[in-house]
This record gives C-alpha cells, sequence and structure tokens, in this order.
C-alpha cells in the first residue's frame, strides 16, 4: 500500500510539472469517454433496460402479414382479434387501439388533443392501474354505454391545473359529455407522450368488417408461455380464419414481436451505427494519447535508467507509468460524466424523433458502470504499451547518452502502428460519412410530384354527434374554403382526407367495371382520398388528360373519381382510363374522369404508388386537412396567416380546433430529419477522426525529425539538397499514410455493407464517395507531412555538428 500511495504521489507531482500536456490527454480523454457515455445512455434507455412496466417480458405486439407479399406485416382486423381472444390458449390479455383526435371544448380555447381509443382490456395487457380513480371496465365498451375517459398524468396537470377533484368530473369532447374516470401514474404514457386521453372502444367489435385492418393489437402472454409457443398457437388459428373466411383472411398470417424490440424497431440500427462510429472515435483518440505518452517515455528514458540503476525493477517501473495513465484516465473519465450529462440533453434536443419518450433519460447507475469500466479499458489501452516501453530503458546506452532521449526501433515500429491505425481508421468513418451525406442529398433533390413553397398546412377532425351528416360536413369545409380563399393574403385553398407528409396514406381495394373476374382473395388495391375542387391547382399537381373537379361534382351528380398516372399505367397499361368505371367496396360506380401527375405521400424514396381521388362533395370525411397556398414567400413567418385561418373557423363553429399547422417545406424537412441526423453526426465524427489522425502523423513526423536531427544536419553536410531532405521525410510519412489507406479502404468495403437499408440513390461502393474520400485524406496527409519535412530542410549541419 506505501508503494501505492508513493507512486500516486510522484504521478500527481509529474502531471502537475506537464500542466499543458495533462490538460490536452485529460480533456481529449473526457470527450471521447463523455461522447460514448452520453450515446449509451440512450442506447441502455432504448434497448438494453427493461421497459418500465410489470413482466415487460411478457408483452407483445401482434400484427397480421401478408404472406403473399412476403409477410409484409400490416395493422389488424378487430373481427379477427376477437377470434384470436376467443380461441387462443397462450395469452392473459389481448387488446386492440388506434389513434384518433378529438376537440375538448370544456372551457376556454378549442383544444385539438391525441386520444388512443382502445379495448377494455387496454391496461390489463400492460400491467398499469390508474393512480386515481378506476381503470375501463367491460361495460364501458358497451354500444350505448355512457362516455367514459382515463387521462394522463401530464395532461391532467397541464390542462386541469392537477385538479384532485378531476374524477368523476364531466368534460366535453367533440361536442359530448365524457365522464372522467381516471388518472394514469406519472411516467405512463404509452404508446408516445403526445396521448392525453385513454376512452373505451363502443361496441360489438366482431362485428365490424374483417377487411378493415386499422388497429394495432398488444397482448401479454400467459407466465410460462414463450413466444415461440404463442406464435404456433395463433398460426393455427390464422389457418383455421382462412378457411373460414378465404374472401378477407386467404394468405392471412400473423406474427408476434416482442413489444421492446418493436418500439424500436426503427431506432436500432441508426443508434448502433452512431455508437459504432463514436467508439471508433474513441479508438483513435487512445491511439493518440498513446503516442503522445509514447514520445514522453522516451523523454523520460533518462528517469528510467537512473531509477533502474537505484534499484527498481521493471514491474515498478510498469506499475508507475499505468499509475500515472489511469491518473489521467480518472479524471478524464469524471469530467466525461459531465460531458456525458450535457451531451445527452444536446442528444434529445436534435434527435429526428421522439423515442419511447415514455421513459425518463438521465445518467444512470448503469451509465456510470459504462463510464467507469470504459475508462480502465482506456486507461490500460493507451498507458501499458508506453509503461512497457518506459520500464525496457537500456541501462548503460541510456546512461551514456547523457541528457537526450533515445528511441529504440521497436519504440518507432510502435508509433508508425499507431498513425497507420488511425488512418485506417479515419477513413472508414469519413468513407461511411460521406456515403450518408450523398445519400442525403439525393433525396433532398428528389421531386415530390407537387410545388410545397408558399404551402400552408394544418388539420381538422369534425365531431360525430355535431357532423354526422355528410351533407353538414361537406357543407362545413366548403365555408371554410370559401372564407379562407378570401382573406388577403390566400392565393388558393383545398381539402384532403390526407395531404402528402401529414399522415399514413388510406389503401384499399377497388374493382374494375367490365374488368376481369379475380381469383377469390385477390384485390386491386389502390391509395385513395377524397379532395375539394381546387386541390390540384393549389397543390400544384399536373393535368395530364381529362378534367379536375369543379361545382358540377355535388352530392346529387353521378360519381366521378381521378386517378394518377402510376394508377392508369398500373391497371390501364395499354387502354385510356378516362370514361372507365371503378368501384369501391360497393355498387355505386365512379367515373374517372381524369389523370393527374404523382406525388409523393409518406416518404420521398418510396415509389410512385396507384392513387384515386373523390370528390369531398360526394365522398366527405370527418378528419380532413386544409391546405393554404399564400401570395408571399415563408421567409418572413406565417403566423398573421395561422392567426386569421384560426378566426376564420373560430367564426363558422366555435368549438373546432385546429391543429398540426405548419409549412409543407417543414413537413418535407421532417421526413427526412432521421437521415440527415445520421449523416451529419457522422460527419462529425469523421471530422473528428481525420483531425485525430493528423495530429498523429504529424506528431510522429515531427518527433521523427527530432529524433534524426544528427543524421540529417550530417547528410546535408555531406551535400544532400534540401529537396532530397525533404524527399525523404516525406516518403516516411507518406508510406505510413499509404499502409493505413489500404487497410482503411478494405474496411470501409466491409463497413459499408451494413448501410445497405439506409442509402438511396447511391450503392454502398460507389467509387465517387471512395475516390473523393480517400484524396482528401491523401491531400490532408501530405500537408501533416510536409510541415515537418519542411523543418527538416531547415536543420543548419554547423549547429549539429558543433553540438556533438
Amino acid at each position: 500500500m506505501a508503494n501505492i500511495i508513493q507512486d500516486l504521489r510522484y504521478g500527481i507531482r509529474m502531471l502537475l510539472k506537464r500542466p499543458w500536456f495533462t490538460s490536452t490527454v485529460v480533456l481529449t480523454l473526457a470527450l471521447g469517454i463523455g461522447a460514448n457515455t452520453a450515446l449509451f445512455s440512450i442506447i441502455n434507455v432504448l434497448l438494453l433496460r427493461p421497459l418500465p412496466l410489470p413482466q415487460p417480458q411478457q408483452i407483445v405486439q401482434v400484427w397480421e402479414v401478408s404472406r403473399q407479399s412476403g409477410n409484409l406485416k400490416f395493422p389488424v382486423a378487430l373481427p379477427n382479434m376477437v377470434d384470436w381472444r376467443a380461441q387462443s390458449t397462450s395469452f392473459e390479455h389481448i387488446a386492440a387501439y388506434s389513434y384518433t383526435g378529438l376537440n375538448l371544448t370544456s372551457d376556454d380555447q378549442p383544444e385539438f388533443i391525441a386520444v388512443l381509443s382502445v379495448t377494455t382490456d387496454y391496461f390489463k395487457v400492460m400491467g398499469v392501474t390508474p393512480a386515481m380513480g378506476r381503470d375501463l371496465r367491460d361495460e364501458d365498451g358497451l354500444p350505448n354505454a355512457p362516455r367514459t375517459a382515463v387521462l394522463s398524468h401530464g395532461f391532467w396537470q397541464r390542462r386541469f391545473a392537477a385538479d384532485p377533484q378531476i374524477v368523476g368530473r364531466t368534460i366535453r369532447l367533440n361536442s359530448e359529455n365524457c365522464t372522467v374516470i381516471g388518472v394514469m401514474p406519472k411516467g405512463f404514457d404509452f404508446p408516445n407522450s403526445e396521448v392525453a386521453i385513454w376512452a373505451p372502444m363502443r361496441g360489438n367489435l366482431a362485428v365490424a368488417s374483417r377487411g378493415v385492418h386499422a388497429y394495432e393489437a398488444i397482448a401479454r402472454l400467459k407466465p410460462g408461455v414463450t413466444l415461440q409457443q404463442a406464435q404456433t398457437d395463433l398460426n393455427a388459428i390464422a389457418s383455421r380464419l382462412e378457411q373460414e373466411y378465404p374472401g378477407t383472411n386467404k394468405d392471412v398470417g400473423i406474427r408476434l414481436v416482442s413489444l421492446q424490440k418493436e418500439l424500436v424497431e426503427g431506432e436500432q440500427p441508426r443508434l448502433l451505427l452512431l455508437f459504432g462510429s463514436l467508439l471508433t472515435v474513441l479508438l483513435i483518440t487512445c491511439a493518440n494519447v498513446a503516442g503522445l505518452l509514447s514520445a514522453r517515455a522516451s523523454a523520460r528514458q533518462k528517469e528510467s535508467a537512473i531509477r533502474s540503476a537505484l534499484g527498481a525493477g521493471r514491474r515498478r517501473l510498469v506499475r508507475q507509468m499505468l499509475t500515472e495513465s489511469m491518473l489521467m484516465v480518472s479524471l478524464g473519465g469524471g469530467l466525461g460524466v459531465l460531458v456525458a450529462y450535457l451531451g445527452v440533453k444536446a442528444l434529445l434536443a436534435i434527435y429526428p424523433t421522439s423515442p419511447a419518450t415514455w421513459t425518463e433519460f438521465g445518467i444512470d447507475r448503469a451509465a456510470l458502470i459504462f463510464t467507469l469500466v470504459i475508462s480502465v479499458l482506456v486507461g490500460l489501452g493507451f498507458g501499458l504499451l508506453p509503461a512497457l516501453q518506459f520500464s525496457r530503458t537500456p541501462l548503460n546506452e541510456t546512461l551514456k547518452e547523457g541528457n537526450r532521449g533515445t528511441a529504440g526501433r521497436g519504440t518507432e515500429r510502435l508509433r508508425s502502428v499507431l498513425v497507420t491505425v488511425q488512418i485506417a481508421l479515419a477513413l472508414i468513418l469519413l468513407t461511411v460519412g460521406g456515403l450518408l451525406i450523398r445519400s442525403m442529398l439525393q433525396l433532398q433533390r428528389v421531386n415530390p410530384g407537387f410545388n410545397p413553397e408558399q404551402l400552408l398546412t394544418m388539420q381538422f377532425a369534425l365531431p360525430r354527434a355535431k357532423y354526422a351528416e355528410d351533407e353538414q360536413r361537406a357543407r362545413f369545409f366548403e365555408e371554410v374554403l370559401t372564407q379562407v380563399t378570401a382573406l388577403p393574403d390566400v392565393k388558393s385553398a383545398a381539402v384532403a382526407s390526407q395531404l402528402p407528409f401529414l399522415g399514413e396514406d388510406s389503401a384499399g381495394s377497388f374493382q374494375i367495371v367490365g374488368g376481369p373476374q379475380l381469383p377469390v382473395g385477390e384485390t386491386l388495391d389502390t391509395n385513395r382520398r377524397t379532395v375539394s375542387a381546387g386541390y390540384i391547382q393549389t397543390l400544384g399537381l399536373q393535368l395530364l388528360r381529362g378534367r379536375t373537379f369543379d361545382n358540377r361534382d355535388t352530392a346529387q351528380a353521378p360519381r366521378v373519381v381521378i386517378i394518377n398516372e402510376a394508377m392508369a399505367r398500373k391497371f390501364w397499361p395499354n387502354d385510356d382510363p378516362l370514361s372507365r368505371y371503378v368501384t369501391f367496396n360497393s355498387d355505386t360506380q365512379y367515373q374517372i374522369i381524369g389523370v393527374v401527375s404523382n406525388a409523393k405521400h409518406s416518404s420521398l424514396q418510396e415509389e410512385d404508388e396507384p392513387t384515386a381521388y373523390t370528390s369531398h362533395q360526394q365522398v366527405t370525411s370527418r378528419t380532413m386537412d386544409l391546405a393554404v397556398r399564400a401570395n408571399y414567400s415563408f421567409d418572413r413567418e406565417p403566423a398573421a396567416l395561422i392567426n386569421a385561418i384560426r378566426q376564420t373557423v373560430n367564426k363558422i363553429d366555435p368549438e373546432q380546433a385546429i391543429h398540426n399547422i405548419g409549412t409543407m417545406e417543414q413537413k418535407l424537412s421532417q421526413s427526412i430529419a432521421p437521415q440527415r441526423f445520421v449523416a451529419l453526426l457522422l460527419s462529425l465524427f469523421a471530422t473528428l477522426a481525420l483531425i485525430q489522425a493528423l495530429i498523429g502523423i504529424y506528431g510522429v513526423m515531427s518527433y521523427a525529425v527530432a529524433q534524426r536531427r544528427q543524421e540529417l544536419g550530417i547528410r546535408m553536410a555531406l551535400g544532400a539538397h534540401p529537396k532530397d531532405i525533404l524527399s525523404l521525410v516525406l516518403r516516411r510519412g507518406m508510406k505510413l499514410t499509404l499502409i493505413g489507406m489500404a487497410l482503411g479502404l478494405m474496411g470501409a468495403v466491409a463497413s459499408t455493407r451494413l448501410l445497405r437499408d439506409m442509402l438511396f440513390g447511391i450503392k454502398p461502393f460507389d467509387p465517387l464517395t471512395f475516390a473523393v474520400m480517400t484524396l482528401l485524406l491523401i491531400c490532408i496527409s501530405l500537408v501533416a507531412c510536409f510541415l515537418p519535412a519542411r523543418r527538416a530542410t531547415k536543420v543548419d549541419p554547423m549547429n549539429v555538428l558543433r553540438g556533438e
């Protein structure tokens, strides 16, 4: 123990003796360790930590899948879920839910809130009970049951000021009275923090349409039942339902997925990619610090020789150097915790989605353990080799050299290997970052098929109780369009059941009147939207053939439909679809009156899909989106226009709220936010890696020039030209660079194959990206080698020889 204390004291003195060196190493390690800890904290919550629910491993997400489409998963049909619940022996409870939106009009300004419509056993599946009041009972789901609601803790605090008497209070939802029966505990807001209210589905679920797949399903496994056993059970049920209902259930299977895995399915690839990249930066940092310590160990060879002459053994010398390394890494790790704390806040602030917002993020015990473990590994990783070098100092040769340190071939070889590794890792990160940036740029160049400039969007959800009839809904939206279009700053306006990039598309089947009879179970599918007469003009779509909707297409007129170019090409490749007739799950025939250009809907990456547009005067929807084309650019804030539209709607119906207000350009930007987030962070990591690698090669070459100062002086005294000296030093540096790049190219080729699903418009092995990043690294490495080489040409041979 006395020896350890002595080593600590001596190590502290040595670190304080060189404050700039110590500060550089500690800050470098703090940034590397802290950044990794911050990212690990998020990964721990999303991928490693169990969900904050009772027995979370028993909760599964249930999907229906299409065997015909390669087991593509999709939402479930309610009658199918009812049959699963009745026939399965694997579940304690199974529930369904769907997102909806309602207008809260209990007091002051109407507010649109996110509501989760759930079956009554939803909270039993989750295993959570309300903090106040009760949860849902079977009678709450009966067709004529009074409306009830369970509030989220956050919504209860924000809207009702945490009123302790809220249970039993009546609120107004979509112009109907609703009784609050409970408040959920703090921290529970599954599936996300936007949900304000859970409301029971009312009605006989078994008689709903099996062709409508619009609900999410979750289930709790019975104790002792494995996921595979439950999957086998449901496979048998799916086979029975396929035989019993061939018209809707042909080739329809079932897939079970762990709820935790389902929640992070979209986050896992990019988080692991970022974490691996950040660990690579940390490895480069360790290699750099190891090079610095190696140079420092060479400068302290006389100290090592004297201590050895006085009786210090090799183990003691190694322990001394490791003690100094661990002191620096302890300081770096301590500062790294602060960096990690700030890093978590920064990452969550720029994260493109809201990952598991019902789970709290922070620096917890697991993150602190991670910091401790990675600090010890880093300390050993960058400290062990210099420590061994320090302990292997040749006693006689070093003492004969006087005050001048020496470096053997083994030491030079070590530094060369470290620099080569840094170059290789830097090239891998540069290539991966370059591919993702090129992919993002390709994505930004995609034409969405419409003009997003000067386009303001918002959404409505009309209450069923107040707008029960199609005519009432159509009249409301026509009045909104008339008054909004009359506003001074508005060029045109339109409504649609789904505007692009404002939500999922609505798909369904259709039949071609007079077309060939399809086999049982097969359907023709298309996306379907109901739009107003000015939709084509307001969005900026092109009319290719026929006409658009106008005042002729009323509710009393024959039904008409407009299709997009993708639908025309797919179903009428050699025919003119105009004047042809189609039906949508009914006997009502729609005449095709026009063909318009294709437009992206949910993603810029998606292929053009068949889409049919019907007139909202003939087919109305309770939930509609409003698109307003302004007369001015949104370089200036559109707040005045938004307020004018809000006041206009309030005059028409004081209880109607509008929500999800924003510009179409914002929606497009948000659609590629995940790709932009990963590309920019990886570019940052690649830049850090490049800087670290160049510092490494610059340090090695500078140290090599200093060590070979005598040799260079003698060469110049014997007639060597400065260009020869420049070439000699450059060859050494570029040799290390080229070896590192060769290794890096092999690593990049292997690594980029993992990016296949993250790239758009380019291949993983993109020659242009590989060539540009290779040339970039060569040029910058050449600069890093040139500076020490140029200094070598300035060596004065007379001073060198005089010093000898």
